[in-house]
């Protein structure tokens, strides 16, 4: 498990340079590896792209505040998530974004 903490954002960033660094993200159709997202669904049945963005800090447009949201990640990635828990996961539970 890893956690991303992009400063900035484009399109695919996040999927772009995982997939360069030869780790892509698990379920990812268009930058990741067939033989991997087949046997993760097959293995741990889900083949959702296993890519949650969790928390969002930013600047308000209009007052200039700075605004931060968080948000649990969904059923299907908390339930794939607790198959792989150890310390550290349990600790990224609220924070993960990979």
């Amino acid at each position: 498990m890893l956690e991303l903490a992009p400063e900035t954002g484009r399109k695919h960033q996040l999927r772009r340079h995982m997939k360069h660094i030869s780790h892509p993200i698990i379920g990812d159709a268009n930058h990741g590896r067939g033989r991997h997202n087949r046997y993760f669904a097959e293995r741990f049945g889900e083949g959702r792209l296993m890519l949650a963005a969790t928390e969002l800090k930013f600047s308000h447009p209009v007052t200039g505040l700075g605004m931060h949201l968080k948000a649990e990640p969904e059923a299907s990635f908390k339930r794939v998530l607790s198959i792989f828990q150890t310390t550290e996961a349990a600790d990224l539970n609220h924070s993960l974004m990979v």
